[in-house]
């Protein structure tokens, strides 16, 4: 439905026509917005399905917004753990700089999490992989071939 609302509605009479141009330029424009939305949703549900099979289970989650930020992911565990999260869908490697940006705003929107976690499309820079084997507790990293937990 977001495809069919969000690319298709606004051109529907000159698709009709064949003259495609301006929904061929309108998707290039804006298709990673849908790829990264749809990448976010997939992350949601590894991640629960993660916590279900190998630790206390997810009982809520979802995107959180307030005054000051936005996260891509927000959980809390049965047993109440928090758990803070960002997905990226780009060609690059996610580097440290992505994890501090979540702590900085985490303690911008006075939130404590006890566990973040990074899901990258690309995978991630060796200074970061070898902060999460210093952290394994507190820092979880998933690359897009994580989401086969969900298959």
């Amino acid at each position: 439905m977001r495809f069919w609302f969000g690319f298709i509605i606004q051109y529907s009479e000159e698709i009709k026509d064949n003259a495609n141009l301006n929904f061929s330029n309108n998707f290039e424009e804006h298709h990673e917005r849908l790829q990264s939305l749809v990448f976010e949703q997939l992350c949601e549900l590894m991640i629960t399905t993660y916590y279900k099979e190998k630790r206390t289970p997810i009982v809520e989650s979802g995107s959180f917004w307030d005054k000051i930020n936005e996260f891509d992911l927000l959980a809390i565990t049965k047993d109440k753990q928090v758990i803070l999260g960002e997905c990226k869908y780009s060609d690059r490697k996610i580097c440290k700089k992505e994890l501090n940006k979540l702590i900085h705003k985490a303690a911008q929107s006075n939130i404590n999490p006890d566990v973040y976690i990074l899901f990258s499309k690309s995978g991630f820079s060796n200074e970061l992989l070898q902060h999460q084997k210093d952290n394994p507790d507190t820092l979880l990293l998933f690359d897009i071939s994580s989401l086969s937990i969900i298959l």
